[in-house]
């Protein structure tokens, strides 16, 4: 292994007592692509999230073209194209990202569309009500999973979630003559109530409102012309007109800090901005992007000084040069910048990585990281730890004799958890590994393997370590061992995985106290693997563990999946616990709209269930594992309502074959028409009110096809006539018949509530004894109720019955 990877570090810059760094992502060429960045309006999504771009009406352009509407321009965090919108609605106020990937777009005329990553036609489309499009959108913020928009006339409206749109009106902040400068809006996720909170600068002040009031703040430093909330939603973060970056808590009580742009022109000149003018040139003007930069500090953005200034929640400040046409996308632990050159991060280095990573740090996981390197050494001269070169552990033995090796071990581990390049991660997670192999020190001989049980005697003068089984084995030959085990190491997890092959699965019983650490090596390997497939340009999302963590594995599969990625959501849902159904009912959904009219009902079906008999080759509709024959837990209902969404209603009907639940599967077999179905379905279950459900809609759909008014028994009988049943009510009763759970279950629930029915139930099946006993009983009910003069009528007709039929 060689040094120089290794110490390529990203550019740290310190700022205060903190490192940031600015790490390249992706480099990408947007002129290529026939695009310039400074003509756009472009939006990224959090976590990694996909990019939307569109021409900048607020700029002056000379266009060619037969279309004025901008377009909207759908793009990975790489790069590469996902789609494109039409825009043929109104002016385009405002756009965001849901955290599931779906474009918001929110017009001038108060109507919300929502986009899938793929563009196309809109999924969703939700009002603001018709007030709010009469008086038109002045402001809007798209935050996640909710809108926030302001009329000229200062009416205040939102949609806290638009998973479940509801329109709310907020509290006017403030009369339609006051100005208005700015707004941000608290999610309800991070807000200290719970719900959603606007921030609004009014004149010189800031405001505070929410669901039931407007409260007043102390903020009097205004007016404030740009507005932003943290990720977390502890601080907001402001520019005023007079030249100063505030930052506040979430309530607005409290100062956090407060720095004129003025102060920072030290570092302006040093960064190289200042120029021939010097001081002279540092902005007058407010700027033309203000994000938070995780929830560590806020970023600035100038364009005409294509300058970026970063000040702290601690008043600390930095300046980075900056490209001219830039575009930020905040994120949980840094900024993601978007220039016509490239796609990087920026981020306060994480404290785990500065303290082994940092020069001259003298910090456990440091001395470790060393001697690691020291050994890789030794492995590329081919001299290896057989040379019984005391360099190799020298630093070793001084961790172990403070009795620092657990707390170098873990520190290397989260050092590797916080790195982004795979060399380095690699490179941690192996010092990590040897750190412990030194630090298991109370291993049974009989856990470990013949082949290195020679290793452990030949070193047992030169160490002390009492191993249980009464031999000494010493941290070099375990070291030894170590370096066997990585002979053929190429990913983390592997790396982790090989370290302990030294010893057999017992062994690893036998140790509890080593158990929690193994696991969380375990499990940092595997989301080092994930986050690193995910950001291939590629795949094109650059997550970081902070970012994953706060997104949710789940969630991510889900994205992977909106964006056509089955193969290898499939493998992150495998290898990593997460349930599968949502992949793979999403790749049939996927695969029956794209097939069209290509494959027939019964093919088609065949496609989605069999799998091939040799693997294909590694394509998203070709990955054998995503077949829905002998998976458990598969909706297939899901499946069916797609395909008769689709209008297939024979391949909906073979699907429901396969559905196990009949809960999902009884309702879509009586969309379908299949009513024989539904209803044996139904009796096989046991559950009553399916079984009621399926009689019931079976009914009212008899009704509906009637296309005249059917008389009932009694007034048949009135009129001295026999009832009359229509062929389609005579399919009905005989499809009731010949189940006797259900005859059962439908007289038992009409008995009370509807006894002309179940009258002319008995009739249609010729069961008079049943009627006579029925006006029988109802008589007898009538008497107790006191209702004589009805009482005979059921007696009349019981009688009727009786002596008609049966005499």
């Amino acid at each position: 292994m060689a040094d120089e990877p290794l110490d390529s570090y990203e550019d740290w810059q310190q700022v205060g007592t903190a490192y940031y760094s600015r790490r390249e992502l992706y480099p990408i060429d947007w002129s290529a692509r026939g695009l310039n960045l400074a003509f756009l309006r472009v939006y990224g999504g959090a976590a990694g999230g996909p990019i939307a771009a569109f021409r900048d009406d607020r700029k002056v352009v000379l266009y060619v073209g037969a279309l004025t509407k901008p377009d909207i321009q759908l793009f990975t965090a790489a790069g590469s194209s996902l789609g494109r919108v039409l825009w043929d609605k109104g002016r385009i106020q405002a756009v965001g990202w849901t955290p599931e990937e779906h474009l918001v777009v929110v017009d001038d005329r108060g109507q919300v569309h929502i986009y899938p990553v793929q563009g196309g036609q809109s999924i969703q489309q939700v009002s603001l009500g018709l007030e709010c499009e009469q008086e038109g959108i002045a402001d809007s913020v798209v935050f996640p999973d909710g809108v926030v928009a302001m009329s000229p006339l200062r009416h205040l409206w939102c949609i806290p979630n638009l998973g479940e749109p509801r329109v709310q009106r907020l509290p006017a902040p403030c009369s339609q003559a006051t100005p208005v400068h700015c707004l941000a809006a608290i999610p309800p996720q991070v807000s200290a109530s719970g719900s959603l909170e606007v921030v609004v600068a009014v004149e010189n002040t800031l405001r505070v409102v929410d669901a039931n009031e407007v409260l007043p703040t102390p903020v009097f430093e205004g007016p404030i012309v740009r507005l932003a909330a943290s990720p977390c939603g502890k601080f907001v973060g402001g520019y005023g007109q007079d030249g100063t970056v505030h930052i506040w808590t979430a309530d607005i009580a409290d100062v956090v800090t407060r720095v004129g742009v003025s102060e920072t022109v030290d570092s302006f000149l040093e960064a190289g901005l200042g120029g021939a003018e010097g001081a002279g040139s540092l902005p007058q003007t407010p700027p033309d992007q203000l994000v938070w930069c995780g929830s560590d500090g806020l970023a600035l953005f100038w364009e005409f000084c294509s300058g970026l200034l970063l000040v702290t929640t601690g008043g600390e400040w930095r300046w980075w040069e900056c490209d001219a046409s830039a575009a930020f996308v905040p994120e949980v632990d840094g900024v993601r910048i978007l220039t016509n050159q490239g796609h990087s991060l920026l981020r306060r280095v994480p404290a785990a990585l500065v303290s082994v990573l940092e020069l001259g740090s003298t910090s456990p996981g440091a001395l470790l990281y060393d001697a690691r390197r020291l050994c890789a050494l030794l492995y590329d001269a081919r001299r290896l730890f057989d040379a019984q070169d005391a360099r190799a552990t020298g630093e070793l033995l001084d961790i172990l004799k403070a009795g620092d090796l657990p707390a170098a071990v873990t520190s290397c581990l989260r050092a590797a958890a916080a790195e982004l390049d795979p060399r380095k991660q690699e490179a941690l997670m192996k010092a990590s590994c040897y750190g412990r192999a030194f630090h298991a020190s109370d291993i049974p001989m009989r856990f470990v393997r013949p082949p290195y049980r020679r290793h452990l005697a030949m070193a047992a003068p030169s160490m002390q370590v009492t191993f249980s089984g009464g031999l000494c084995a010493p941290s070099l030959s375990q070291a030894s061992c170590y370096g066997r085990a990585f002979h053929a190491s190429d990913v983390p997890a592997s790396c982790y995985g090989r370290a302990f092959c030294s010893l057999d699965p017992a062994g690893a019983k036998a140790l509890p106290q080593d158990r929690a650490s193994r696991m969380e090596a375990h499990e940092v390997a595997r989301q080092l693997r994930v986050v690193n497939t995910l950001r291939d340009p590629g795949v094109g999302i650059p997550l970081t563990l902070p970012q994953l963590a706060r997104e949710g594995l789940p969630r991510l599969v889900g994205r992977l999946v909106g964006r056509r990625h089955y193969l290898l959501a499939m493998r992150i849902a495998e290898g990593l616990g997460v349930p599968q159904e949502q992949v793979l009912v999403r790749w049939a959904c996927d695969k029956i709209s794209t097939s069209a009219g290509a494959l027939g009902d019964e093919a088609l079906l065949d496609a989605l269930q069999a799998k091939p008999a040799c693997r294909p080759p590694d394509k998203e509709f070709a990955y054998d594992a995503a077949k829905l024959a002998g998976r458990p837990g598969v909706k297939y209902a899901r499946v069916a309502a797609h395909a008769q969404a689709a209008g297939r209603r024979r391949l909906a009907a073979l699907l429901l074959e396969h559905e196990t639940c009949a809960g999902d599967q009884v309702p879509l077999l009586l969309d379908l028409g299949e009513d024989d179905r539904a209803l044996d379905r139904a009796v096989e279950s046991g559950d009553s009110d399916l079984v009621f459900e399926v009689v019931h809609a079976m009914w009212r759909r008899l009704e509906r096809s009637q296309a005249r008014f059917r008389p009932s028994l009694f007034n048949y009988m009135q009129a001295g006539e026999q009832p009359r049943a229509t062929p389609a009510s005579q399919r009905f009763w005989a499809a009731v018949a010949r189940r006797p759970a259900a005859l059962a279950f439908f007289a038992k629930y009409h008995r009370q509530s509807a006894p002309g029915l179940l009258l002319e139930l008995y009739d249609a099946l010729g069961r008079h004894e049943h009627a006579a006993e029925l006006h029988l009983a109802l008589a007898q009910e009538m008497i107790a109720a006191g209702g004589s003069h009805v009482a005979l009528d059921y007696y009349y007709y019981y009688y009727y019955y009786y002596y008609y039929y049966f005499f």
